[in-house]
């Protein structure tokens, strides 16, 4: 199975890498290689995780406090996003929405 990261989820995840470099160096590395292995795991059972709206799951990375949110496609997984669980899930929730406008329309 492929791996597609959105562009919106590559900003994701180089944001939490800086996070935690800045805490402490070579945290963000860390951070990198449990994102690795969430998606592993999520290739290895793509339907075991919780469905976090209609189309989209969420897995929860196991050191840190994050959820990657992602879409199940023929041959394809797509993570959408790495989200932080401690923000708010309307945030994630409005990213997704957007993800299912039809094209050239904008969320009000």
């Amino acid at each position: 199975m492929n791996v597609r990261l959105t562009l919106p989820a590559v900003g994701d995840l180089a944001e939490a890498v800086a996070y935690y470099d800045e805490r402490q160096p070579g945290l963000g590395i860390q951070f990198a290689d449990e994102f690795t292995r969430a998606v592993e795991r999520i290739v290895q059972f793509p339907e075991a995780w919780v469905i976090f709206c209609p189309g989209f799951r969420r897995c929860l990375m196991k050191r840190f406090p994050y959820g990657v949110l992602y879409e199940i496609q023929p041959d394809t997984i797509v993570v959408h996003g790495i989200m932080c669980l401690s923000q708010a899930g309307e945030r994630w929730l409005s990213r997704l929405r957007e993800l299912r406008l039809p094209p050239g329309k904008s969320q009000t």
